[in-house]
């Protein structure tokens, strides 16, 4: 399983309450169709490698970033303060099921990276939060 994946299936075994929860290729697409709300899409965004640290040989750490897009919708609600609760609500959720887990043994504790608004439009409020965790790779 990649590392999108993984981290898929522990928020959907956690049970949070997503109508729907799956992949995307990016941020883009997850916006630009249609989805459920509330709804939890998650891409891979970037792999950070280091210096490579045998002479013979290659040993270098790779430091991998999923990112979590989060969608509410709450039409009901026009400045979005009861969307924006919601969201903490499931940010925190998933916050309690990632932080500090090792979803594989090749992987290192996983971190949370950040987050960010991406919109809010006609109720609808997207949020995309990012966790990182790292593995090595040698040859």
């Amino acid at each position: 399983m990649t590392l999108r994946q993984l981290i898929e299936q522990h928020i959907i075994d956690a049970n949070l309450g997503f109508m729907e929860v799956g992949g995307a290729a990016s941020l883009a697409s997850i916006v630009g169709n249609r989805v459920s709300t509330p709804g939890c899409y998650l891409f891979s965004e970037r792999s950070d490698a280091s210096q490579n640290e045998r002479i013979n040989g290659v040993s270098q750490m790779v430091t991998e970033l999923v990112n979590i897009v989060i969608i509410i919708k709450n039409v009901r609600d026009p400045r979005g303060q009861d969307a924006d609760d919601q969201l903490n609500c499931y940010r925190s959720s998933i916050s309690k099921v990632l932080l500090g887990k090792i979803l594989s043994p090749e992987y290192t504790q996983i971190e949370y990276a950040g987050g960010k608004l991406v919109s809010f439009v006609n109720g609808v409020i997207v949020w995309n939060e990012s966790y990182k965790t790292s593995h090595y790779i040698t040859g």
